[in-house]
């Protein structure tokens, strides 16, 4: 599961802070740029270590199309990105400006969380027992 990067002197980094501090020391004067793409390498490992560690089921009715789920119950959107919940990933859909649609067949989704509707509660409101 751990990797090593090889610096171009041959320096073994075997962390994202090891290799933070060996491109601010080092002596090629590492640019924004160098930094903000080693972040997202970083960020990409993280990622597939992700998708890696749970078997993830596609085409599963309680999430969306496209979203899959794994035996922990974990979301996993079509861009990759992961929720602990359904309830997170509805909140993050509406803050990202997802369309309409996209939010609404989150939302059908709750029940799959315990979450319920009621006619006394505005439209597209949702309840659940504590």
């Amino acid at each position: 599961d751990s990797f090593t990067i090889i610096t171009e002197s041959g320096i073994e980094a075997e962390s994202k802070v090891t290799t933070f501090d060996y491109m601010k020391k080092s002596s090629t004067n590492s640019s924004n740029d160098d930094f903000e793409r080693m972040d997202m390498f970083f960020e990409m490992i993280v990622a597939q270590k992700r998708l890696m560690k749970y078997e993830w089921k596609e085409d599963d009715e309680s999430v969306p199309s496209g979203w899959k789920v794994n035996s922990k119950n974990t979301l996993l959107s079509p861009d990759g990105t992961s929720y602990a919940s359904r309830k997170l990933a509805l909140k993050a859909l509406v803050k990202n400006g997802s369309t309409p649609e996209e939010i609404e067949n989150m939302r059908e989704k709750l029940s799959y969380e315990g979450w319920k509707m009621s006619d006394m509660l505005p439209k597209s409101w949702h309840y659940k027992k504590c």
